[in-house]
């Protein structure tokens, strides 16, 4: 069989089960057209089987329906659609939801900025597994912002982001260790170790 008859044949179960009210199928569907994986890109079947995924409170979807709306993907900008969806999500416990909306809050995108707030989506997101919300949280415990000053804290959360490979957290201490900053002492021999690790994450120099 050709790859494209299996993609076809696939495509059909999943549209069956789908269509049947199958959420992780109907989250699939989203995907796939979203990114035009085998089938010609559609931006509205996309956001159909999200949508409907999302109101079954399928996290993922919820998620991905939030974002279409919070950029106007193939349809005018709604952020009160994006954060009812992020905020469901995010209250499932979904970490990218949790992270997104520390986003909103920390640079007042469709919500009135509030850093205590953003602070707080940071940690509920970094608290499970997020590593870009780890670091997030830890330039805010380094800065004071939404939450107290706190070195510690901030290269601990430092520290879990670069276990994740982060490469931002790793070009951070590559800084840090340069200039001893934040309780780090000057190592150059440290500094090119994490600079280097930095770019081979796909970390800008």
């Amino acid at each position: 069989k050709s790859d494209q008859k299996i993609l076809d044949q696939n495509l059909d179960r999943y549209h069956s089960a789908a269509v049947q009210g199958e959420v992780d199928a109907q989250t699939y569907l989203g995907f796939i057209y979203l990114q035009g994986k085998g089938v010609p890109l559609d931006l509205k079947q996309a956001r159909e089987w999200f949508a409907k995924a999302a109101q079954q409170g399928d996290p993922k979807a919820q998620t991905h329906l939030a974002h279409i709306y919070q950029k106007g993907n193939g349809i005018p900008r709604d952020m009160g659609e994006a954060l009812k969806w992020y905020r469901q999500a995010a209250e499932q416990g979904y970490a990218l939801a949790q992270y997104n909306l520390g986003v909103l809050y920390e640079n007042g995108d469709g919500v009135d900025k509030n850093e205590a707030e953003a602070a707080s989506w940071y940690c509920r997101a970094a608290e499970g597994g997020d590593a870009v919300a780890q670091f997030c949280l830890a330039k805010m415990h380094l800065e004071g912002r939404g939450v107290a000053k706190n070195e510690a804290e901030a290269l601990a959360w430092m520290n879990r982001s670069v276990e994740q490979k982060n490469p931002e957290a790793e070009h951070f201490l590559a800084t840090a260790y340069e200039k001893g900053l934040y309780g780090c002492p000057p190592d150059p021999e440290k500094a090119r170790y994490w600079l280097k690790r930095s770019k081979e994450h796909g970390g800008s120099t």
